[in-house]
């Protein structure tokens, strides 16, 4: 991936903390909200590859109390449940290893970290050394690399081409 061209994406996001909130099977809503843009039917969406996310308690509850076996555009992405859990998002340019199909490095979306995730990993598992997160060679955040830092919990590869339309990701969860 041209380097001029991810940070040109890098800088096109807000500065400081971005956060992804996140509930049990939030996934669930967010992917059937990109899949529905215009009202549809929920019958429709049971003869989908969907279906299976019908049946999740966080999307079951809200389409049966409205009652009209439909869902509408933005009726998903409004769901919300507690406990939920904030997580850091940066955004990187990476030069390491490369498992892609063309030369250069990739735009790196990293998912890092709350301090309340690190805590409890600190407490259970107990890590016997610093990089106990970070696999040498893979695109996590490292320590001062930005203002606030946070382990990576995962973290997601991409390549953009823009003159051909391809992209092409690679994620991963850091080994522990």
């Amino acid at each position: 991936m041209d380097k001029g061209l991810a940070q040109e994406g890098i800088e096109c996001l807000p500065r400081g903390k971005t956060g992804f909130a996140y509930f049990k099977d939030r996934y669930a809503c967010l992917l059937l909200s990109h899949v529905v843009k215009a009202p549809t039917e929920i019958a429709a969406l049971r003869d989908s590859p969907y279906a299976r996310l019908l049946r999740k308690p966080v999307i079951k509850g809200p389409l049966a109390e409205r009652g009209d076996g439909r869902v509408v555009p933005g009726q998903l992405r409004s769901i919300w449940r507690e406990p939920s859990e904030t997580f850091l998002l940066t955004l990187a340019w990476y030069e390491g290893e490369q498992q892609t199909d063309r030369r250069g490095g990739n735009l790196v979306l990293q998912l890092n970290f709350s301090n309340k995730h690190r805590r409890q990993y600190l407490r259970l598992i107990k890590p016997k050394s610093e990089d106990r997160y970070i696999v040498h060679g893979h695109p996590v955040l490292r320590p001062g690399q930005r203002e606030l830092y946070r382990d990576t919990l995962a973290w997601a590869r991409m390549d953009l081409d823009l003159a051909t339309g391809k992209a092409m990701a690679e994620y991963s969860l850091p080994s522990v």
